[in-house]
């Protein structure tokens, strides 16, 4: 079988955003709201933007008797969920396919002041105006649809019956015709209602950790329903004893040696002649999230009561050695062309007040205070991450920066015109980085 050779851009950031299913942060889920089968109340919807009634007149509010006869289809957003607004052109899309048979109803928690201009500024960057109809600053369909994770899609027949509640997978042309044709779907419903569990005490066995003085815990398990995605490394306290923990929630194997050797590499290549448990194929028959809960998703902890002597990123690198025992890791310095960040002038410092360390960027631009430049690369590594090539700081500049920028974020040639004023800009180059290798051990073996 041929090798595969891929290259990873990684899109792990210190914010810990994710590529899908976000944490919905304005929802505190404590009942299971209305499920599927089951008739939606006509109940008034209000904060609508975008939005014409049944006499073509702009409206601000809406019954949900107002959709009947169409299928109507509640799209759960956020402004700072980008798999949602990966969504928005999609959306818009079906919505003219299919005219007056479906309607689109976008519904998120935020208020209209943070919405409406960042939707004004996507139709701007993509030089196109999408017909959504937007809900915002919503509490009622929230409380009758809880979920956790964005984006979430509750589908209601033209009868105010709800028929399905899916991931974003099935929000397409196939299956909103066979809704309309059958009056149903096969799909598999979206359930997301949180593992009741303290977020500050371990995940796994916490009985004992307050009375006895633990040196080291690290436990793998599959994936866990409830749980959500992420990455954390946080020191905590239980009775007198203080411990490190690294937690990985539903991590895939690219993830974990990620979050492992995080400080050691800038670019991930795999070497591997089987792809399927660490790269998601988008022409799979299954979601992203269900190809993690099909064997591809893994939660580790690590408990590190002697974290002052015992490393715990080296303590975990250990665990995926003796767990993942098919692949070998390495770090070489390889020669590869990549998206550098220079220097265009030496003269001239970047500024840094020297004021609180904080970083905010959207696809649309965003702002650093009294942060590292590696910061700002981190950043881009997500807004950039379609790029073909690694992004990396070659501009040898110690000092912390500033920096403020308006610019579409996934345009290199817009992203270096906002940055003319640093004399900073990205060039492609070729470079040697240090590069976290995996491969197969057998066929370490087999060439030696």
């Amino acid at each position: 079988m041929k090798k595969i050779t891929i290259y990873i851009v990684l899109a792990v950031l210190c914010l810990n955003f994710t590529a899908i299913a976000q944490e919905n942060k304005a929802v505190d889920v404590t009942a299971k709201g209305i499920q599927i089968g089951q008739k939606v109340p006509d109940i008034t919807i209000t904060g609508l933007y975008n939005y014409k009634d049944a006499n073509g007149k702009p409206a601000t509010t809406a019954k949900i008797s107002d959709f009947k006869g169409k299928l109507l289809i509640l799209d759960f957003w956020a402004t700072w969920c980008s798999p949602c607004v990966a969504m928005i052109p999609k959306m818009d899309s079906l919505q003219k396919a299919f005219g007056d048979k479906i309607q689109f109803l976008s519904v998120t928690y935020q208020t209209e002041k943070e919405v409406m201009p960042f939707l004004g500024k996507l139709e701007k960057q993509r030089g196109k105006h999408y017909v959504l109809p937007v809900v915002a600053a919503d509490k009622e369909l929230h409380q009758l649809f809880p979920h956790v994770y964005l984006p979430h899609y509750v589908w209601i027949d033209g009868e105010g019956i709800v028929r399905a509640i899916t991931e974003s997978y099935y929000v397409n042309s196939e299956y909103i015709q066979k809704m309309l044709t059958t009056g149903n779907i096969t799909a598999k419903e979206k359930v997301d209602i949180p593992i009741l569990y303290d977020k500050a005490k371990p995940l796994f066995f916490a009985n004992y950790l307050d009375k006895t003085t633990v040196l080291k815990q690290s436990t793998f398990s599959g994936y866990i329903d409830g749980v959500g995605l992420g990455y954390s490394k946080n020191n905590f306290q239980l009775g007198n004893n203080r411990f490190e923990r690294i937690l990985a929630r539903n991590s895939t194997i690219r993830e974990l040696y990620h979050y492992a050797y995080q400080k050691d590499f800038k670019q991930m290549l795999f070497e591997v002649e089987d792809t399927t448990r660490i790269v998601f194929k988008s022409n799979l028959s299954t979601d992203y999230i269900e190809w993690r809960r099909n064997g591809n998703g893994y939660c580790y902890e690590l408990i590190n009561g002697n974290y002052l002597t015992m490393n715990s990123n080296q303590i975990m690198q250990k665990d995926l050695d003796a767990f993942f025992t098919e692949y070998k890791v390495s770090i070489e310095k390889r020669k590869v062309k990549c998206l550098a960040l220079i220097r265009t002038s030496n003269t001239s410092e970047i500024p840094n007040l020297k004021g609180e360390s904080t970083a905010q960027f959207t696809g649309f631009g965003g702002e650093m205070t009294n942060c590292p430049l590696s910061v700002f690369i981190a950043r881009m590594r997500f807004f950039l991450q379609s790029h073909p090539l690694p992004l990396f700081d070659d501009t040898n500049y110690k000092q912390y920066a500033d920096i403020s920028i308006k610019a579409n974020l996934s345009n290199v040639i817009e992203i270096n015109q906002a940055l003319e004023k640093y004399s900073l800009k990205f060039v492609e180059k070729e470079a040697y980085i240090d590069m976290l290798i995996l491969s197969d051990k057998k066929q370490v073996a087999q060439s030696k």
